[in-house]
């Protein structure tokens, strides 16, 4: 779904969602103008991911309730923000899915282990 930047109605819902083999997920997104050509959005996931075991490579199955806060600045972003990651938007057009798609990875991407490689010590020193 994509939505013109300069056509984002404050705080309406916009929801997405994504259902394939790795991502089960309901999203929801809303924004609030910051300035003429920054958003600040909001944007909450639930639902599942699948991803490996970083250990055995066993498929783990993580259950996800999360509220993403972040910038969209429709351009190039030129300067620093101390509090949110900024997402720059270069077409003047936010695609809501492609958003949610790479905060999925992102979470996706972390270290994982499965029930009986949790608490077990994989790296030790000689």
């Amino acid at each position: 779904m994509n939505i013109p930047f300069h056509r984002v109605i404050k705080n309406s819902l916009y929801p997405v969602s994504i259902d394939d083999d790795r991502f089960s997920v309901e999203a929801s997104f809303s924004f609030q103008p910051k300035s003429q050509n920054m958003l600040l959005s909001h944007l909450h996931i639930v639902g599942t991911i699948r991803v490996d075991c970083n250990s055995c490579s066993d498929e783990v199955v993580l259950d996800i309730d999360e509220n993403i806060d972040f910038l969209l600045s429709n351009g190039i972003f030129r300067g620093s923000d101390k509090d949110f990651d900024v997402v720059e938007v270069l077409d003047n057009s936010i695609n809501l899915q492609e958003l949610l798609l790479g905060e999925l990875e992102l979470i996706a991407s972390d270290y994982y282990h499965c029930k009986k490689c949790d608490g077990k010590i994989f790296e030790k020193e000689f």
